[in-house]
């Protein structure tokens, strides 16, 4: 629960989670359901200090996909609430979306590998892109080099683990190299996951 005052009578914390902020407008609000609540611009400003970069871009594709999204008004909310913890970071992440858009990223494992990639300075990947008639999870332009993120929840039937080799097989029988990251390496071991991927993109 959002509300604009800094003080008052705490709520019962097993019930309710009190998120207070300095000011709320009223254009900020709007009623869903019959219940008011912040609009999506104005959530992402407040989602902003809790968020990586690439999480927030995720969350911004996902509204955009809803027809929610309006960089208009988001960027009126981070004009509007400069000293807000996370305005600067919801800045960089409309400024860096201007003209390109936000990555179509089907999981979390792919957000992950994203924010890998901008952490340890390695160019970005084209996300879900079209190769050789396959959809393969990464791919960078002007290279032979994908990259499939094997989480639990898109791999984990026979079907779909029989599909993933035989467009592993077609796509080395292309040219291309294709390696799988795991969910533990990306989130356990994300240097020597960064030090095998600099060295393939060599």
């Amino acid at each position: 629960m959002t509300t604009p005052a800094r003080s008052g009578r705490v709520p019962d914390r097993k019930r309710i989670r009190l998120h207070r902020v300095g000011t709320l407008r009223a254009w900020e609000t709007t009623i869903h359901d019959g219940i008011p609540t912040s609009t999506v611009a104005r959530t992402l400003l407040d989602l902003a200090p809790a968020l990586r970069p690439r999480a927030l871009e995720d969350v911004i594709a996902q509204a955009d996909r809803l027809g929610l999204f309006d960089l208009v008004a988001a960027r009126r909310c981070v004009d509007e609430h400069p000293r807000q913890h996370g305005a600067p970071a919801l800045r960089r992440v409309l400024d860096d979306l201007e003209g390109v858009g936000a990555a179509d990223l089907r999981s979390t494992l792919e957000v992950r590998f994203l924010q890998l990639c901008d952490d340890h300075g390695l160019p970005a990947p084209h996300a879900n892109a079209s190769v050789a008639g396959f959809m393969v999870d990464f791919h960078w332009r002007g290279t032979k080099l994908v990259v499939e993120t094997d989480g639990f929840t898109y791999h984990s039937t026979p079907t779909a683990f029989e599909a993933d080799r035989a467009r592993d097989q077609a796509l080395t029988l292309a040219g291309y190299t294709v390696v799988r990251f795991t969910y533990n390496q990306i989130t356990r071991e994300p240097e020597g996951c960064a030090h095998r991927l600099r060295r393939l993109l060599a």
